[in-house]
């Protein structure tokens, strides 16, 4: 039996060869600076892996691109140690915005250990000279900055790849993918489906063809998508997007992602072919809920349009958001407490107006000076109802309220169990006090106007209580409360409202407690009905103003200008619709209350 060696043959060019981790893309005025000192410098690791396979390879110049071209005393090198003496230098001038290269005295030819290429030079402080091209970031340690005179890892800080190449001769020819690091970010349950987008980079000499992208999620089913007619030519980044990709199990599991060459081709460093990330994964009960909260008056003639905007983008997402209305901001009316004029220090700002609307208190965009904006904004309100019941919600909120109508007294049980803590702030918990279907005058809507979830007290006071979140352990409060008949608003006009316990619901949420407006973002809510049960509501009314049409498991209204709430038997709003539109629901047992133009209403019992 003899014995077969099989070798991979490596072939040397000569031809004149760019090496680097960038893509060639330059954005001159997307320049950065490090540190305060004139003297800047930017350096490539080239790992003893690529070395060896590019053993041999003589580098004779460097190539960049910069933000300005007004450097000066510019010196390449090349060196084993950043910290140590270098290999070989060489003084160079004429920087430029666009790839120009700078030539060594004498080349390097790499000797299979890992080493640094890099450049310093001197320029104005008024100048960010460092350039990347934007891609996603790399993982591991590969590119560092000068910052006053200290070299600093740069890889991952948002850049992507350095603009800084090699100029080699005598290069093999050989296949090198690299694939960068993935995040998964946002609110992520257990059997969820997410796109998984990413980048590869080509660092060989030869375009890389028929290829396979891979991951799995701790121990489970590695799932592979093939690319077998796409070619990533060499210094060239490809995005990457893995549809439905699955997402199962619970807790912080890793997340392994792996790029495989499938051509005859081998590839001689393959150590970055794999990437590792972790997410955290929540079980499938959990429910994140938005706290909405608006800023509203009965004589602001432009909130009744908001109102509306709103109500109709919670038909259909009644189970992603809880609702709180603040009447101030404005002027106040008979429903304005005190703690609504509180609420308003969220503006940050000494201008107010209404109609208003913030979400769970924080900052809608990055760089705004307010958490709260305009409430009829119809495009603005609509993207933020798909953006923030994206974000995670770290804690799930439990709630469980006994309640005595014939003493109007009751026991709040509130559970906060911590998945993730989120932040390293303060944490309060909150209990607000909310009544639906308050009929009163509205500035241009009469006098029957029906007005919904009007704040009206706190249970634990205006900014909560501390609890304090430890990560997988749960935090257990009983509260004690009375709601009298009726609540006397506490601001200006001391008006005296009928508290109807059936539309009355608690609402508890989980902030972080700042000294500034900005920083007291809510990370879930959730709320309850003051009486959770649905028994004792009567038949529809005759009156022929206030049906409820049934078609299956679709209810309509057939009146205009009517609209229509449905609960679940619990008490849970569950869907909210108008005269005109519909409302498909699973099959069930529903509560349907019906609200007439003039502010009348009627509940039915529906089994569908």
């Amino acid at each position: 039996m003899s014995l077969v060696l099989v070798c991979a043959v490596i072939v040397q060019t000569n031809a004149q060869t760019y090496l680097g981790y960038t893509n060639g893309n330059v954005e001159r005025k997307k320049g950065v600076r490090f540190g305060t000192a004139e003297k800047q410098g930017m350096a490539i690791r080239i790992s003893a892996e690529k070395a060896h396979v590019l053993k041999g390879t003589k580098i004779t110049a460097l190539r960049a691109a910069f933000g300005t071209s007004t450097l000066e005393d510019i010196k390449v090198f090349v060196t084993k140690d950043l910290n140590g003496a270098s290999i070989t230098t060489s003084s160079a001038s004429g920087a430029s915005t666009s790839f120009k290269e700078f030539a060594f005295s004498e080349p390097y030819i790499i000797d299979g250990e890992e080493f640094y290429v890099g450049m310093t030079f001197n320029v104005s402080t008024s100048y960010k000279p460092i350039l990347f091209d934007l891609t996603s970031d790399f993982a591991g340690s590969l590119f560092y900055a000068l910052s006053d005179n200290e070299w600093v890892d740069v890889t991952q800080k948002g850049y992507g790849g350095l603009n800084l190449q090699m100029v080699c001769e005598a290069v093999p020819e050989f296949s090198d993918l690299i694939v960068k690091p993935i995040a998964v970010e946002g609110f992520v349950k257990s059997g969820d489906k997410r796109t998984l987008e990413g980048q590869i980079f080509n660092f060989g000499t030869r375009p890389a063809q028929d290829f396979s992208i891979s991951y799995k999620v701790g121990d489970g089913k590695e799932f592979v998508s093939s690319y077998s007619t796409t070619t990533v030519n060499t210094n060239t980044t490809f995005d990457f997007s893995l549809s439905d990709a699955e997402l199962t199990g619970e807790g912080r599991l890793p997340l392994q992602l792996n790029v495989k060459l499938n051509d005859a081709t081998p590839e001689y460093s393959i150590s970055d072919n794999v990437v590792a990330t972790s997410l955290f994964i929540y079980p499938e009960w959990i429910q994140k809920k938005t706290l909405i909260e608006t800023f509203t008056g009965q004589t602001c003639g432009n909130c009744p349009a908001a109102h509306s905007i709103l109500e109709k983008a919670l038909v259909g997402n009644e189970d992603k958001f809880v609702v709180v209305s603040h009447h101030s901001g404005y002027q106040p009316d008979a429903f304005t407490m005190a703690e609504d004029v509180d609420f308003t220090w969220f503006y940050n700002s000494s201008s107010l107006y209404a109609p208003a609307i913030m979400f769970d208190r924080a900052p809608y965009a990055d760089g705004l000076a307010s958490i709260v904006f305009e409430g009829n904004d119809s495009k603005l309100v609509n993207n933020a109802m798909k953006v923030f019941p994206t974000k995670e919600p770290f804690i799930s909120i439990q709630l469980n309220n006994k309640f005595d109508a014939s003493t109007r007294q009751g026991t709040l049980e509130v559970e906060v169990y911590t998945f993730v803590n989120p932040t390293e702030a303060e944490h309060r918990l909150n209990l607000h006090l909310v009544q639906d279907d308050m009929v009163a005058t509205q500035s241009g809507m009469g006098s029957n106007y029906v007005h919904h979830h009007v704040f009206r007290g706190c249970l634990n006071g205006t900014w909560g209580e501390t609890i304090e979140l430890i990560e997988g352990t749960t935090v257990k409060k009983t509260v004690e409360y009375t709601i009298p008949e009726k609540i006397i608003s506490t601001h200006a006009n001391k008006v005296s409202l009928e508290a109807i316990l059936e539309n009355m619901q608690i609402v508890a949420f989980v902030s972080d407690a700042a000294n500034s407006p900005l920083e007291c973002i809510v990370w879930n809510s959730e709320s309850i009905p003051v009486l959770q049960s649905a028994d004792g509501i009567g038949e529809l009314q005759a009156n022929s103003a206030l049906t409820v049409d049934v078609c299956g498991q679709t209810l309509r209204l057939p009146s205009v200008g009517n609209r229509a709430l449905v609960y679940a038997i619990s008490g849970q709003t569950v869907a909210s619709f108008a005269s005109g539109e519909s409302c498909t629901l699973p099959k069930g047992t529903y509560v349907v209350k019906v609200y007439g133009k003039n502010g009348e209403t009627a509940v039915k019992k529906i089994i569908l």
